[in-house]
């Protein structure tokens, strides 16, 4: 089928994907002497971060805030791309069922320069705009990677593949084994649209107006046919008019906002995910006039931009040589060959619901195991994935990183977070260059070997700022309430 297609690089490492995972892992293996390339199907470095305007960064002890995580923070702080004074202790009113202990906004446009600067810098070759299509395999292993560019199909040879696609499209073309979604849907989660408001006034949001009383409109206007998607008719808009509205830019007076939900999606689909960005779009511009409408210090408000893609938090989770399992995340499983650590909540957003609550979905039930876990992380605790978690299973040379690696539904509702696709990435990264080195398969290497490598390597990576640590993490959680 491919016969015909021209070769047009050979490397030892491919990383297919510059979302958080696959930038980390290209910058390690390239570090590593590994001859590596980094193709993006957009034109951007970034991922989500970028695409889907997934631009707050959260965690709640600190405890997977290292490695690479620290040298892009140190960037961005250099040259403006996220504030220090926002990673602080946010109001209680956002995060009420939660002991969040620390939150910031990062500029997805300086984003895109210090992913861009860090590949360089590293010495990792880049191809944008080149979109994976297929592979050609010999045996057990990838021989090809197939990808689209504007000068047609073009072929890429390489020793060693990490998947960083967010939706496991090498390990699915690869035929590998991979699960998707829970025990009841394989729609996992909601999809979300992220829109940012600007024009924005000083102190606006509800003040002193009773939700009441902007329910009243909302239900008048449904009534009327002013406003028909699922966010306003269910009344989910109101969830986030807080009496003071969550800040994204003080400089640019902006507010973000991840109102939107479109419900059972499936994002392997071409016709889902289709319909969910149309239904995204159209339900946030009605959450933008309800907004400028109605909310006092919103009356000049204009859209300052809309997500190019529609968020996905779970697609394909690919099946590794270990399996994160949900008990691991529950109870703070270690292992000896650990690779990265998790430590946000079993954060799963319903898709089947607008207004319930995210959540553990069940995985914790009773309240008392609830206080139990909740108190843990506030005490900086945290769960291990290990080095078997991003091998593939079923494809000799292929890695995983970010949310596709292997672990359940549950599990994979925390370690999806950002910090840890860059941890997870950054060590598909060190270990695909070190079984090039000794001439390997990635699973033929010792895992506790690669684990304490990593450790000495992330130990000694000055932190982005000195309040940026575990230890001013749990100096917060002090000041904080015990989780009754």
């Amino acid at each position: 089928m491919y016969e015909h297609v021209s070769t047009i690089r050979e490397c030892d490492v491919l990383v297919v994907g510059g979302g958080p995972a696959g930038c980390a892992a290209a910058v390690r293996a390239a570090r590593m002497g590994a001859k590596t390339l980094l193709i993006e199907r957009s034109g951007m470095l970034g991922g989500a971060t970028v695409n889907q305007d997934v631009i707050v960064l959260l965690s709640q002890n600190g405890a997977d805030l290292e490695g690479i995580w620290q040298e892009y923070m140190a960037r961005l702080f250099l040259r403006g791309g996220a504030e220090k004074e926002n990673f602080v202790l946010p109001d209680p009113v956002y995060y009420k069922n939660f002991p969040l202990l620390m939150n910031g906004f990062l500029d997805p446009n300086v984003v895109r320069l210090v992913w861009d600067e860090l590949i360089e810098e590293a010495g990792a070759e880049l191809l944008l705009h080149a979109a994976f299509a297929d592979v050609i395999k010999d045996g057990s292993k990838i021989e090809s990677v197939i990808v689209g560019t504007r000068a047609g199909l073009c072929k890429i040879r390489a020793k060693v593949v990490i998947d960083c696609t967010g939706d496991g499209l090498v390990a699915n073309a690869a035929g590998a084994s991979w699960e998707q979604g829970s025990e009841t849907s394989k729609c996992a989660m909601s999809l979300t649209k992220v829109i940012r408001l600007g024009g924005i006034k000083e102190g606006a949001g509800r003040g002193d107006m009773s939700i009441d009383v902007l329910r009243e409109k909302l239900e008048k206007d449904v009534a009327s046919g002013v406003y028909r998607s699922g966010i306003m008719t269910s009344g989910r808009v109101l969830q986030y008019i807080h009496p003071k509205l969550l800040r994204y830019s003080k400089r640019r007076r902006e507010i973000f906002l991840v109102t939107s939900r479109v419900l059972n999606a499936d994002p392997t689909s071409a016709e889902d995910i289709t319909r969910a960005e149309r239904e995204g779009l159209r339900s946030m511009y009605e959450v933008y006039d309800f907004y400028k409408r109605y909310v006092p210090g919103c009356e000049d408000a204009y859209i300052a931009h809309l997500s190019n893609d529609i968020g996905v938090r779970s697609s394909r989770r690919v099946h590794g040589r270990a399996y994160v399992t949900d008990e691991d995340a529950i109870t703070f499983q270690k292992c000896e060959d650990s690779i990265a650590r998790a430590s946000w909540q079993l954060d799963v957003w319903p898709s089947d619901s607008y207004t319930s609550p995210a959540g553990n979905e069940g995985g914790i039930k009773s309240d008392e195991e609830r206080t139990a876990y909740k108190n843990r992380i506030a005490n900086g605790d945290y769960f291990d994935i290990p080095y078997g978690a991003i091998l593939s299973r079923d494809v000799d040379n292929l890695m995983m990183g970010g949310r596709i690696i292997s672990a359940s539904h549950l599990a994979e509702a925390s370690l999806r977070i950002q910090q840890t696709c860059m941890c997870t990435g950054e060590a598909a990264g060190y270990a695909a260059a070190k079984a090039v080195q000794r001439g390997v398969l990635p699973f033929m290497l010792d895992g506790k070997e690669i684990s304490r490598d990593l450790r000495a390597i992330r130990d000694n990576t000055l932190p982005a700022w000195d309040k940026l640590t575990v230890e001013f993490c749990k100096e917060l959680g002090k000041t904080a309430k015990t989780v009754n």
